[in-house]
């Protein structure tokens, strides 16, 4: 299960954008779960000289079955 929600925080990091500007990260886009926008501002945070996070990430919650073929929309 574990495996599952790692595959999708990995599928939805591929919509998300990251802008830097001075010590500001912005982060955009949209991911399926909350887990997902949680551990990309993680992440944001976690950089080397980034001392705040301006998470912009909407969260679409969808079924599983509607994930196949996402990749097609970008």
């Amino acid at each position: 299960m574990a495996t599952d929600r790692l595959t999708l925080i990995a599928a939805d990091s591929r919509r998300i954008s990251v802008t830097i500007a001075g010590e500001v990260a912005t982060l955009r886009g949209a991911v399926t779960s909350w887990m997902a926008r949680k551990a990309a501002e993680r992440a944001a945070r976690d950089t080397p000289g980034v001392r705040h996070v301006d998470n912009r990430i909407v969260v679409e919650l969808r079924a599983l079955g509607e994930l196949d073929g996402a990749d097609d929309a970008c």
